[in-house]
């Protein structure tokens, strides 16, 4: 967490959102949430990688909101830093929800990103990716993200709860290890074929 945070220059504690500024990614939902979160620690800035069609509105919502000062957009950062920004977090954000993730569930490419780089993330209520975290206590499911006070609750439980949160970070790092990697779908998938033959 330390050396990400030398790596990248960057000195104070921070939240992170990585991801594109689209109208399916929804990192708009996150700015009323920090607002209240900034407002209660002084000390903790929110930093938001990436780019996108939406990201001049979302730079705006956050100068209406008057913590402009407390948000740092980064733009697009070359993909070997992405790590740097996740890793050096106190937690990430994946506040994604569309009508399509309602339906079929959230393949969640931001979630496996976080959790492979041991990172507790806050997530939506629904089932996929994020939900098979929640299981493992790897994150936090808050049901509705464009609710503010949803994400605001388990921000502040994560910011209080270092050791639990720490914790967390493994099972995260772990559920990418032993659950979702290569060998284990190949194991599911030949079970699966045995199984036909039966």
């Amino acid at each position: 967490n330390i050396s990400s945070k030398a790596k990248l220059g960057i000195t104070e504690d921070f939240i992170c959102y990585v991801g594109s500024f689209d109208k399916d990614h929804k990192p708009e939902y996150i700015l009323p949430a920090f607002k209240l979160i900034s407002e209660q620690y002084s000390s903790i800035n929110l930093y938001m990688v990436g780019s996108g069609p939406n990201l001049k509105s979302v730079k705006m919502q956050a100068e209406e909101l008057g913590i402009s000062n407390r948000v740092k957009f980064t733009g697009r950062v070359e993909n070997s830093l992405v790590p740097f920004y996740i890793n050096g977090s106190i937690f990430c954000i994946n506040p994604t929800i569309t009508q399509r993730n309602r339906i079929v569930g959230m393949i969640g490419d931001k979630s496996l990103e976080y959790a492979s780089c041991g990172k507790v993330q806050i997530v939506p209520s629904l089932k996929g990716i994020p939900i098979e975290l929640v299981k493992v206590n790897a994150a936090i499911a808050v049901g509705d993200t464009s609710v503010p006070d949803n994400i605001v609750k388990a921000a502040v439980f994560l910011i209080e709860n270092e050791e639990l949160r720490g914790r967390m970070n493994n099972n995260s790092r772990f559920k990418i290890e032993d659950g979702w990697n290569l060998s284990s779908f190949k194991t599911k998938l030949l079970d699966s074929v045995s199984a036909l033959d039966e």
